[in-house]
């Protein structure tokens, strides 16, 4: 277990290393372009844009470790409001669109659902559980943001149409630095932290996350929060 979570940690580091140099070279080479030469202004803006969206995914990722380890640590400090989850899904699809214009994203949600919490968790929430959908299924095939409640529960849900989570992963994904697959073969980009920090954030609010099959393919992960 010890050796395990070494390896666990020491590929952490190596991705948040990739993850953090990739958008700081980007900006450096935007800034410097800029810099040097006389660009006609469609072509400053586009560099502009771009280097504005790379400075979002770093501080995306600073937020996600800082936020990650005082949860984790129950260093976190808030003063719980009332907050309206579908107001925020809103506003998390709207940020989404923006990163990934290409993505079909659908949505469902026709009433408020107040709940006892804190705006910037469940923004951080639903824009990771987005981006992992994101992440791990076709670009041809669109994500599902449902936002809905029955008499107990305010309900979170996010489908994707991707390859699915097997049964016996649907525990280990949430735990810190996990990530499936071989670490050597895989391709896809990531630290390990985004489930982890859901998890941590559903609990922070006295909710569930699970994960189901989507019929007939992919994930749907579900966040139930308590009413009252």
């Amino acid at each position: 277990k010890q050796l395990k979570y070494s390896n666990q940690q020491q590929n952490f580091m190596m991705a948040v290393t990739h993850e953090l140099k990739t958008p700081i070279a980007v900006t450096q080479l935007n800034i410097e372009t800029l810099l040097k030469r006389d660009l006609e202004p469609a072509q400053q803006k586009k560099l502009i844009e771009n280097t504005l969206k790379e400075t979002k995914r770093l501080d995306t990722l600073c937020n996600n470790i800082l936020l990650a380890s005082q949860l984790d640590m129950g260093k976190y400090e808030s003063e719980k409001q009332i907050i309206d989850i579908a107001a925020i899904a809103m506003q998390a699809i709207g940020s989404f669109k923006e990163r990934y214009p290409d993505r079909l994203i659908e949505y469902t949600c026709n009433e408020v659902l107040p709940i006892k919490g804190e705006t910037i968790l469940i923004q951080l929430l639903i824009n990771n559980l987005l981006d992992n959908a994101h992440k791990y299924s076709p670009l041809t095939q669109p994500i599902t943001l449902r936002v809905y409640s029955n008499s107990q529960s305010h309900i979170l849900e996010v489908a994707d149409e991707g390859a699915g989570i097997p049964v016996e992963e649907r525990e280990k994904v949430f735990e810190k630095f996990y990530r499936m697959g071989e670490e050597n073969t895989r391709t896809s980009k990531g630290t390990g932290l985004g489930l982890f920090l859901c998890k941590k954030i559903a609990d922070f609010h006295g909710a569930t996350i699970k994960i189901s099959d989507h019929v007939p393919v992919g994930s749907v992960f579900t966040i139930k929060f308590p009413i009252g």
